[in-house]
């Protein structure tokens, strides 16, 4: 791997061995030793045995986050900022890491999540669907589109959009009229004056768009440019 202006060695890996499987979140880098059945985690630099396991499926990576299930004794565990903490006493039936927190339908079916070093109720009941993207966990609950942050949940809209992104903490989507609207620490914005866009473009925090008449708009900071 290449880090820091470094190539690593971040195991050996002999050719009878089975295919290697890793996985990598923005700054986490998970491999699976099928020999030993471990997975070891590089982080900043460094490369350790994070645990054991017979199964590799059960693990994700995050920015400065990995979620995994420790294969000895079934439990729940977080790795955040280079601590490792376990969170619950039983196997989630599924989660998701992303940019500092951790979405998870726990034993009992409720979504929960895991941010800045807290442990979250997010909902009693397992949603319809659930994504956790950067720093924000969206959720599908009687035919919403909900977002958690911090501490709180917001109804995004009370339908669910036919097409979102996200980038760090905004969210762009496309409204019941096809307006390109966008939603940031609980502000609403719509960035398109009119409607019926057939699509959107999110590259970090811009976002490009065809206007019905053939240019081309591109919003970012709070402005609109005009390309023809």
């Amino acid at each position: 791997m290449y880090w820091n202006k470094q190539v690593l060695t971040v195991a050996d890996v002999m050719s009878e061995s089975d295919r290697p499987q890793w996985l990598a979140g923005p700054n986490t880098l998970l491999f699976y030793d099928h020999e030993r059945r471990t997975i070891y985690l590089t982080y900043r630099g460094e490369t350790f045995e994070l645990c054991r396991t017979s199964d590799f499926a059960r693990v994700s990576t995050g920015g400065d986050i990995v979620a995994y299930v420790n294969g000895d004794d079934q439990t729940f565990h977080v790795f955040d900022h280079g601590q490792d903490n376990m969170i619950h006493d039983f196997a989630p039936q599924n989660f998701q890491a992303g940019d500092g927190l951790v979405g998870f339908v726990d034993v009992n079916g409720a979504l929960r999540c895991y941010n800045n070093g807290m442990l979250y109720d997010v909902s009693d009941f397992a949603p319809e669907q659930y994504w956790v993207q950067d720093s924000l966990l969206l959720f599908v609950e009687q035919g919403m589109l909900k977002v958690f942050r911090g501490d709180r949940v917001e109804v995004l809209e009370r339908y669910i959009p036919e097409k979102w992104k996200v980038f760090g903490g905004l969210i762009v989507y496309l409204d019941l009229n096809r307006t390109v609207r966008s939603w940031q620490a609980g502000k609403r914005t719509q960035l398109s004056k009119e409607a019926a866009i057939a699509d959107f473009e999110l590259h970090r925090d811009v976002v490009l768009w065809r206007s019905n008449a053939g240019t081309t708009k591109v919003w970012w900071q709070g402005k609109v440019y005009e390309h023809f």
